[in-house]
């Protein structure tokens, strides 16, 4: 029963019954009535409904917030199932820790309030203003038009995984996304582990940006949430290897590798919904079948709850050891020392034991 709630949770918290909306929608077989809009989004409280003229507005909505309560009850049935239900045998290496969990909610927090309340976000103005000056053309004005949705849903995609890979090289990208891989931890919880300093990274320029000479902002803004809401269900250990599924789209198994920071594991599987473009990009990889123990977080580790430090922490590493290598370049160039290899697992700053602001004394 609790597989089937979470099943249920995570499909709804993951956008599966939007994107069968949009596709019902483009071929005319959406249904308007009030009780079937409410099968399909129960959270959005009427407001995705129909209008006078029976259309159904499926682009200018906020589903990131119509996804907390399915988010949140996700979480729970996860936290139960690998923390009292599952088996031993059956029970994933890494668990939810309270500490850790109140950092990654607490993080998420943040970004909401500087996202959302302090409205700290210069990408849609810029957005805005090259769509209403540069915009290449008017054929995908329409949000609604089917080409224009499939064809800015692939290229949202792409570029995603573009910006992606380069905000793991880049120390200016690598700002912010850094928050989000801070956790030793590998749950739902960790999806909520989003950067407040986005604002001060130049990532906007390849995730976005690019889209604004095609297509109107709302479509963007709606590709944007479903591929944040596709990403949630992957941050889990509960769901195994999927091959088959893997040789177009993400899956858990495959973010699992991106998360970790096994040597072999550094560097893989950028792509949001599809995996295809790991394959083509050359990064991808597959879990090993023998199972290899995986290590997540970052190197070196945060070693730090603080939801503020997890997002200056790599600032205050650019300014203050990586200018001494590599100077003005510093934002620009790889966050790493001039010509050092990766340390291996189970060294000093890449280690097998986690942080744990109140450990065992051994006296």
């Amino acid at each position: 029963m609790v597989w089937l709630l979470l099943s249920v949770c995570l499909a709804y918290g993951s956008g599966l019954p939007l994107i069968l909306a949009v596709v019902l929608q483009q071929v005319g077989r959406l249904p308007t009535d009030e009780e079937s809009l409410h099968i399909l989004f129960p959270t959005a409280f009427g407001k995705i409904h129909a209008d006078a003229a029976g259309r159904v507005d499926l682009v200018n909505q906020d589903y990131l917030a119509m996804s907390i309560p399915w988010w949140v009850a996700s979480m729970a049935l996860e936290a139960a199932l690998v923390r009292y239900l599952l088996p031993a045998e059956r029970t994933p290496k890494h668990v939810y820790r309270i500490n850790d969990t109140i950092s990654s909610l607490s993080t998420g927090l943040l970004y909401v309030l500087i996202t959302k309340v302090v409205l700290l976000d210069w990408g849609k103005s810029l957005y805005a203003i090259v769509y209403n000056h540069w915009c290449l053309t008017d054929r995908f004005q329409d949000p609604r038009d089917t080409t224009a949705w499939w064809l800015s849903f692939f290229a949202a995609d792409v570029f995603y995984y573009l910006g992606h890979r380069a905000s793991h090289y880049f120390s200016w990208m690598w700002m912010d996304h850094v928050v989000h891989h801070s956790s030793e931890e590998y749950n739902l919880s960790t999806a909520l582990r989003q950067p407040a300093v986005d604002f001060l990274s130049p990532n906007v320029f390849i995730f976005t940006l690019p889209m604004a000479f095609l297509f109107p902002p709302e479509l963007t803004s709606f590709q944007a949430q479903f591929g944040l809401m596709y990403q949630f269900w992957i941050h889990t250990q509960l769901v195994p290897a999927l091959p088959c599924i893997e040789l177009i789209l993400n899956t858990a198994s495959l973010h699992r590798i991106h998360h970790a920071r096994n040597i072999r594991a550094l560097g893989k599987n950028y792509g949001s919904v599809f995996s295809l473009w790991d394959r083509l990009g050359g990064t991808f990889e597959a879990e090993a079948a023998d199972h290899e123990p995986l290590y997540y977080g970052i190197i070196p580790p945060l070693n730090s709850w603080n939801p503020f430090w997890a997002n200056v922490s790599h600032i205050h590493y650019m300014l203050f050891k990586q200018w001494k290598w590599h100077g003005w370049r510093t934002p620009f160039v790889h966050w790493t020392p001039p010509n050092s290899r990766c340390p291996r697992l189970g060294s000093r700053l890449n280690p097998h034991e986690k942080f744990d602001a109140f450990p065992t004394s051994t006296a």
